[in-house]
């Protein structure tokens, strides 16, 4: 379902309210571990605001090229999560094989959401939340089945959830100088008293280029998602 709302967006440092068409489509999404519950419900709202600015909003101030390269770099790091994720599911579908575990465990308190999402890659967050549920739900099986202990389903299952967090945190924290530095240009052409166009307008080509070394520090958190990886491989010994 596409839908069309037109929000205010207002900023607390100042008294400027601009109205955006926004674009979006809504998909239902059924999670039924808490742990990924838990990352959606603490995350995805904020997290579709900020790839929504950082990848529209930049571009439609005249920061074009930053927001190219900040696009590819948050591809580059759900690819990343994404290739663990199939790959740890592989080995878990192998030991399951081995020690002959078929089957679902039933939940509960399973949550169904009505995910709204204005961005193609505020959709992959979703495929990538789904995918570490799905993956979640395999630990548990074999927790039931004693194939693993507790503390291998519990430090698994929260390191896959950490993960999935420090990376929406570091796009918030993206997001946020990219929200100021569009509001710096907002200001600087009141001054001059230039209307503003909204978020599909084309902005001055005499704007400063935004400072990518200090839009999160893209570099640094994408070792620390190698880090959290190595943490992640650490802690799936799910055999031991």
């Amino acid at each position: 379902m596409t839908e069309m709302h037109r929000p205010q967006q207002r900023d607390h440092r100042s008294r400027m309210v601009i109205q955006t068409a926004i674009p979006e489509l809504t998909r239902p999404i059924t999670l039924k571990t808490a742990y990924a519950q838990r990352v959606y419900r603490r995350t995805f709202e904020r997290l579709k605001a900020d790839l929504y600015v950082l990848t529209v909003r930049l571009h439609a101030n005249g920061l074009e090229d930053a927001a190219k390269l900040l696009e590819s770099q948050c591809e580059e790091e759900f690819t990343k999560i994404g290739a663990d994720l199939n790959r740890e599911i592989e080995r878990v579908d192998v030991l399951m094989s081995d020690a002959g575990v078929t089957g679902e465990a039933s939940y509960e308190r399973s949550e169904t959401y009505q995910a709204k999402f204005s961005t193609p890659l505020a959709n992959e967050f979703l495929n990538l939340l789904v995918r570490m549920d799905s993956l979640l739900a395999r630990y548990d099986v074999l927790w039931l089945m004693k194939t693993i202990s507790t503390h291998a389903r519990v430090d698994n299952s929260i390191n896959w959830q950490r993960r999935l967090t420090k990376a929406a945190n570091r796009l918030r924290e993206r997001g946020n100088q990219a929200r100021a530095k569009c509001d710096e240009i907002y200001r600087d052409r009141m001054k001059r008293g230039k209307a503003p166009e909204g978020v599909a307008g084309k902005e001055p080509t005499d704007v400063a280029a935004l400072d990518l070394d200090d839009a999160g520090d893209v570099d640094g958190e994408l070792t620390a998602v190698d880090e959290d990886a190595a943490d992640v491989g650490r802690a799936a010994a799910v055999g031991e």
